[in-house]
Order: structure tokens, then sequence, then C-alpha cells
């Protein structure tokens, strides 16, 4: 399959050419083989993750994390010697940020809340979601469904009187978006990874916290995209894990 076809492919899926972000560079950021066989997905574009890239002899790898970002500057150190192993085995790096956050079918936000097993999901802030439950569940239970799921590290906060009956979820390092939420909206915030702040202004609206780690938060998404080309591209695809407890 050619390179363009999968990056028009992916187009259609998330709307990255018509939607750019500030934060991050969405799409091809290194061109490989014109004609792509095999698929390795993963959550970053590690020097590890690169370098099992290379031993599977793959065409292209898709990442969550790409590697440009506002804050490179220059092609140096590591970064150099990345690129240098795309460019030289010939492998495309795409990489798919905030619209594999948001993606409402595979996103890391959705299938978050589909692993909460969530009713009446919805888009709520700016890339979040929300989900209530009939049956109100405890903090710690809504804790161990993730920590079972996920297998990230798991911090709590509870701000709610010990049980929630509805939740958002943003993966990552989803703090703002709890800025944008106000009390009423939600009883628990879920997110893999807390700034600092964000403790006193959630127990000002009273809504309760989890951390499930950054990584393991953004596993869902990528996963899920590899299961859907794998499906619909009769490409050869595998997963690359460099798992950070984080």
């Amino acid at each position: 399959m050619k390179r363009r076809e999968i990056l028009d492919y992916l187009n259609v899926l998330f709307q990255y050419r018509e939607n750019t972000e500030k934060y991050a560079t969405n799409g091809l950021q290194v061109e490989g083989n014109d004609e792509v066989q095999s698929i390795a997905f993963s959550v970053d574009a590690s020097f590890g993750i690169i370098q099992k890239a290379v031993k599977e002899n793959v065409d292209m790898l898709i990442c969550h994390h790409g590697i440009f970002w506002p804050s490179l500057f220059s092609i140096e150190g590591q970064v150099k010697e990345k690129i240098q192993l795309f460019l030289e085995n010939e492998i495309s790096l795409v990489g798919m940020h905030l619209p594999l956050d948001r993606q409402p079918e595979i996103g890391n936000n959705i299938c978050l809340a589909n692993i909460l097993e969530g009713e009446n999901i919805r888009e709520i802030a700016s890339i979040s979601y929300y989900g209530d439950w009939k049956m109100k569940k405890t903090i710690r239970e809504i804790a161990n469904i993730l920590q079972e799921k996920l297998m990230g590290p798991i911090k709590l906060f509870d701000f709610s009187d010990g049980k929630a009956g509805s939740f958002v979820v943003c993966s990552g390092s989803g703090s703002s978006e709890l800025r944008l939420l106000e009390q009423g909206d939600c009883e628990v915030f879920i997110t893999g990874e807390l700034r600092y702040e964000a403790i006193d202004e959630a127990k000002y609206k009273k809504i309760s916290l989890i951390s499930a780690g950054h990584y393991a938060t953004e596993t869902t998404g990528i996963q899920a995209l590899q299961r859907k080309m794998s499906t619909e591209l009769n490409l050869k695809t595998l997963f690359i894990e460099d798992r950070v407890d984080y």
C-alpha cells in the first residue's frame, strides 16, 4: 500500500490536516518507504522503540508522541540519532497527538470511558469525555477498575464523599481540562498525570481525582487504531511496548 494512501486514510479518521494543533506536528514527521507493507504502533517514539522498529523491519511507525514539538529548535544529540535511524532504514514516522485523544470511535478518551462502562458518554470541555452510571461507584472501586485494565500507577484524591455517579476522562497530562469543568459537571475526574495545582482546584469544586498513569492511559487509543487498520487495510501490524510507569 502506498504511504500516501495510508496518510489519506488517517486524515479521514482524524482530520489532522484541517485541524492543526499548537502542541505537536500531526501526520507525517519523517518520510520513509513509499510502499508500506508493515506498520508498528507505539505510544512514544523513544529511542528504544525506534530500535525495535528497525529490528522488526517495518515500513512505518505510528505513535501518539512523535519527535517534533514546539520546544524542538535543533537536530542534535538523541533527536539527530532518532531521525538518522528513520532515514537510514527508510521508516516513515507518523505522529497523532490530540486527534488521537479526542477521536470519537477509537480515541484514548472514548476508550477510557468504555473501560469504565459509562453511560450517556459525550465530549465535554475541549477533548475530554463525560460518562455516568446508574449506580454510584466508590472512588476506590473506580481506581481498581483502572488498575486492573491499564496497570498504571494509581493515585486518588477523594473530594466527593467517597462515591461518584459521573466521571470525566482525559488521557495523558489532562489537568488543564479540569479548569474547564464546573462543580456539578462530574464527581470524579480521571487523567494520566496530575499537575500539583489541580488538586486544590478539584477540592474547591468537590471533584475527586484519579491519576492512572500518563503512559497507561494513552495505550488505549493507539492499540485501538492498530486493530482497526489491521482489519480494514489488511496490513501486517504490531504494537511495540516500551512501558513507562508514570
